[in-house]
């Protein structure tokens, strides 16, 4: 195997908090340990899982933006979550400074694309999604429904001149002339058609080892995993499952008090309703290692509702040999397999997946045949691949 490149790097990210941008940024900076990592904000309490971005914070190689200094007054101010930040760092980003590197890997979904880049720099772009709440198509009508009226009518007023901000970060990547790479073949339509730039399509890396330990013995819940946020449609999931009279058990950190108060009075109000409807759905909040493995291996299927860029926990659950009922669009299509690792269903309502959950049959599985069905996703492949394309970059200049 090729070694890493001695060429001074640094990785760009987003936010460093818990979710697949974060997975990807860890395997990068495992790949290229003497990296320097660079973001708007992190709280490092939320990476327990991610130990090389650890590391890198640890040798004071993790570099956070003037919005963190503001991150404390989320944790002392009610109400106060994430989400009144973001618009704060995309404004900042355009003055935030990579010191001087001989190559940039940006991964971006947002303003990470604006931060200012060495001159000199070879420089790979890996794009987890165009940023979603730009440009029209990337959220669908239901998942705009989701958002609070008041949040939607703050999106309408930042995009004013956020969107000009974005499309001067894409104008700065042109320049320096980098490898484009995306997630899915969904985000590759998406950075086409918003951005006009035709990627390669690399899927991000899963630690699939760790799940395919899963020993199956599915008892009476289906499964809901990984972070809670409005554009992954936990609602969904809740309302479809209310509606099919089954139960669920509900695994993620919410940075959200407004939004997990939403979720838990849409069970409420059910049970308000109809008590018979008490106990299906649970809330676990974050669960450790050892807890999501015993979920894993008891729960009949996991629940994929949003409309995903790729979606790095289904892939972690067909490892485990768990059949995913997903929304059929989006990233899902290059690996959910009908009657093979899972099924669809149509649309981002309770009631369709409600009927799909009423025509789920878990004897049609088989745990084996899951496991099987994925192409190479692990990290070797993704870390090689970073590796010879700075190889490459560097033997041509």
């Amino acid at each position: 195997m090729t070694q890493p490149s001695p060429a001074k790097i640094a990785i760009t990210t987003d936010y460093m908090f818990e979710g697949g941008a974060e997975e990807v940024t860890d395997t990068l900076c495992a790949a290229f340990p003497d990296s320097d990592v660079y973001t708007s904000m992190t709280d490092l309490d939320l990476l327990q899982r991610y130990p090389h971005v650890q590391k890198s914070a640890q040798n004071n190689r993790l570099y956070s933006g003037p919005v963190q200094k503001l991150w404390p007054l989320v944790h002392r101010i009610k109400g106060l979550s994430a989400y009144h930040l973001y618009w704060l760092c995309f404004m900042a980003a355009p003055f935030q400074k990579v010191e001087n590197h001989d190559t940039v890997i940006v991964t971006c979904s947002a303003q990470s694309k604006l931060f200012r880049l060495p001159k000199s720099a070879r420089t790979i772009v890996y794009f987890h999604t165009p940023t979603r709440w730009l440009y029209p198509g990337l959220m669908s009508p239901a998942d705009l429904e989701s958002i609070p009226w008041l949040f939607r009518q703050l999106i309408k007023l930042f995009n004013v001149f956020l969107g000009p901000l974005d499309r001067l970060g894409i104008k700065r990547l042109k320049a320096a002339e980098p490898v484009w790479l995306c997630n899915s073949r969904f985000t590759k339509d998406n950075i086409a058609r918003i951005y006009g730039i035709d990627c390669e399509v690399l899927y991000p890396p899963v630690d699939t080892g760790k799940f395919q330990t899963v020993t199956r013995n599915p008892q009476d819940f289906f499964l809901y995993h990984g972070r809670i946020t409005f554009q992954k449609r936990v609602d969904v999931a809740i309302k479809g499952c209310l509606k099919a009279r089954q139960k669920l058990k509900i695994s993620g950190h919410c940075a959200d008090p407004a939004l997990i108060a939403h979720l838990q009075s849409i069970v409420s109000e059910a049970e308000a309703a109809d008590p018979s409807l008490k106990g299906l759905i649970t809330f676990l909040g974050r669960t450790s290692d050892a807890e999501l493995l015993g979920l894993f291996a008891n729960c009949k299927a996991l629940i994929f509702p949003p409309r995903e860029d790729f979606g790095i926990t289904p892939i972690e659950a067909i490892s485990a040999g768990i059949p995913v009922i997903a929304f059929n669009q989006g990233g899902a299509l290059d690996y959910i397999k009908p009657r093979i690792n899972g099924c669809f269903f149509e649309a981002q309502t309770g009631d369709s997946l409600a009927r799909a959950i009423a025509n789920f049959d878990q004897s049609d599985f088989d745990p084996a045949t899951i496991a099987n069905s994925l192409p190479d996703m692990g990290r070797d492949r993704f870390q090689q691949k970073f590796r010879d394309l700075i190889e490459t970059q560097e033997q041509q200049t």
